[in-house]
């Protein structure tokens, strides 16, 4: 973007993203940002980044819009519970809003319940057996992908000098903690941190 290579890049689209918080260097994000002609921030919160921006759309949160939510290995009807506060707008309205302003509405036109239904029938294997139907009806559904327990240090690894479990550990010796014992919190009733 700063050398405008291979081609001058004048508008930013943003959503998720804080760089300028995230990613450090925030003199050169402001170098990057003055090369811009318009700079668009869309988020559930005011970030760093948005106070550089032109435009903030604020979204709604996912209590204030329908979605599907991927946990782990499970799929989440979030259901919407309250109307978007203030001039939130869903994802969906607020990119088909810029869309139809610069003449490409017709491509987002679909609505977040025909998003949803399009992300089902992605014919994806792990999703096939999953439909809005079910998903409204049982909240939550496992993808179909195969089950991996947890079963911590199977391999009989650890992260220890020995590669052992180790009771007495010598590199807390300096610090009178070679061996484990019991400590009070410091704001537990019994230390006099909890009056």
């Amino acid at each position: 973007i700063a050398r405008g290579e291979p081609y001058p890049i004048k508008a930013l689209l943003m959503a998720y993203q804080n760089p300028v918080q995230n990613y450090g260097h925030v003199q050169r994000y402001r170098e990057i940002f003055s090369i811009m002609d318009l700079i668009v921030v869309s988020d559930v919160f005011m970030t760093y980044t948005g106070r550089f921006a032109d435009y903030v759309l604020p979204e709604a949160s996912t209590l204030e819009r329908p979605d599907i939510a991927i946990s782990k290995n499970h799929l989440v009807r979030m259901e919407k519970a309250m109307e978007p506060l203030f001039e939130a707008r869903s994802p969906r309205e607020i990119w088909g809003g810029v869309a139809t302003r610069v003449g490409l509405g017709k491509y987002f036109e679909a609505t977040e319940e025909d998003l949803s239904r399009m992300l089902l029938d992605s014919k994806h294997p792990s999703v096939q057996a999953i439909t809005l139907d079910r998903l409204d009806k049982e909240k939550i559904v496992r993808a179909d992908v195969p089950w991996e327990p947890y079963v911590p240090f199977v391999n009989k690894q650890f992260a220890t000098p020995s590669g052992k479990i180790e009771l007495y550990t010598e590199s807390q010796v300096e610090f009178g903690e070679g061996l484990p014992f019991h400590r009070e919190p410091m704001e537990s009733a019994s230390s006099g941190g909890g009056r």
